[in-house]
């Protein structure tokens, strides 16, 4: 399978549905931000950082999607008027939107805490990367060849932890705050272990 494929696969559509198809199965207090995750973020970035987060996901919900009305349209489509068909039916959409609305909530609030591992995550990326860069030119000057199969496995795995740093913020249960800082580890790695097997097809 191409990479552009698995890249559609894990970065967009995995993503996308759960982003969409999640809202309407589960009850709403999964997808409110829990009180332990908020202790454990505040605990870890500090009480005056956590405030800052907290402040700056409000700030960007109310400007996508409330000041320009789009949440009020959306919630008045759910008001429940007529027979008892149309009703039961508001009644599932009327969850699903407010499922939905407090869901990308929480990807706001999430993502608004991941820029705080942005630099440390970016240092050790293109430090991983570059290692892996120079091993492979080394075994290139050695007429050493990088694993084909390697390459292929690393990199299928390389995906699958793009797609599941982009699932963390849709996860509609408690994240603990050392999934970010394994996630980051374990990107890194893959990263390296993809540079140092990379092959160009020729």
């Amino acid at each position: 399978m191409k990479f552009g494929t698995l890249f559609r696969i894990y970065f967009l559509l995995i993503p996308l549905l759960l982003w969409v198809v999640a809202p309407l199965f589960l009850p709403a207090s999964w997808f409110l931000i829990s009180e332990g995750e908020l202790l454990n973020n505040s605990q870890l970035v500090g009480e005056g950082r956590h405030e800052q987060i907290l402040q700056a996901s409000h700030a960007k919900f109310n400007a996508y999607f409330v000041d320009n009305g789009i949440v009020k349209k959306t919630l008045d489509m759910t008001k429940k008027r007529g027979d008892s068909n149309a009703t039961m039916a508001k009644t599932i959409l009327s969850k699903y939107v407010n499922n939905f609305w407090l869901q990308t909530y929480k990807v706001l609030y999430r993502i608004e805490l991941v820029k705080f591992w942005y630099v440390g995550f970016l240092t050790v990326l293109i430090a991983a990367f570059i290692d892996g860069m120079v091993i492979r030119k080394k075994k290139t000057y050695a007429a050493d060849i990088a694993n084909p199969l390697a390459f292929h496995i690393f990199g299928h795995a390389f995906f699958a932890v793009i797609g599941g740093l982009v699932l963390l913020p849709l996860l509609p249960f408690t994240i603990s705050n050392l999934a970010w800082p394994i996630a980051t580890a374990v990107f890194c790695l893959l990263t390296w272990a993809v540079a140092k097997n990379f092959q160009t097809g020729r």
